[in-house]
């Protein structure tokens, strides 16, 4: 048996023996020529589409951070600290941050994926990379937003209460409202689709 694994599957001294070898080193070979065969102006062209694609996913990124930031810095678009309870408008308006956080979670991921046709990746592990480091980007953007929106602009600005009832108060809206995002895209997305 030992000698059976040594003939087909190790390497000896001497010339390479075994079909496995030439499996892999022909199959290695042809895989050579299929990336040779791509002329300069090709291997350009690929080269340009991958990085439009990057620097649009990167700039949806930064856009989407930037609006989450303007939307919660800017004095209209963003609700009163000092808001009377009773007033529903005003409760309706805390939920805008939210809303729009979940949106963006939903909506960008879904460019994300048709910005990745323009993309030929050959091996589909590359492009789930691609589409996972993408998502992460955008979701870190938007939890570094916030973060700094919640420890640097709330303090500041809130007067009546604890800052710190604040931020919970608003981590515990944007799961609920991310929560029910999810389901509604599920819901879309599976069951609709079929």
């Amino acid at each position: 048996m030992s000698r059976s694994f040594q003939k087909n599957f190790v390497l000896e001294t001497g010339p390479i023996s075994g079909g496995a070898w030439r499996l892999l080193c022909s199959w290695d070979f042809k895989r050579l020529q299929e990336k040779n065969k791509m002329s300069l102006s090709d291997r350009i062209k690929h080269l340009s589409l991958h990085l439009l694609a990057w620097l649009l996913s990167l700039g949806l990124a930064l856009g989407s951070g930037a609006g989450i930031y303007f939307l919660g810095t800017d004095p209209e678009l963003a609700f009163s600290f000092n808001h009377n309870p009773n007033d529903l408008r005003a409760e309706a308006s805390t939920l805008l941050l939210p809303v729009v956080v979940s949106l963006i979670n939903l909506i960008v991921p879904l460019l994300y994926s048709l910005i990745s046709t323009i993309e030929s990746y050959s091996n589909p592990r590359a492009k789930i990379y691609i589409s996972i480091i993408r998502s992460v980007i955008l979701k870190m953007s938007i939890l570094g937003i916030l973060c700094f929106y919640w420890l640097n602009f709330v303090p500041d600005n809130i007067s009546v209460g604890c800052w710190e009832s604040f931020v919970g108060q608003s981590v515990y809206r944007l799961l609920i409202i991310d929560f029910i995002f999810c389901l509604l895209g599920i819901f879309f997305g599976e069951f609709l689709r079929k």
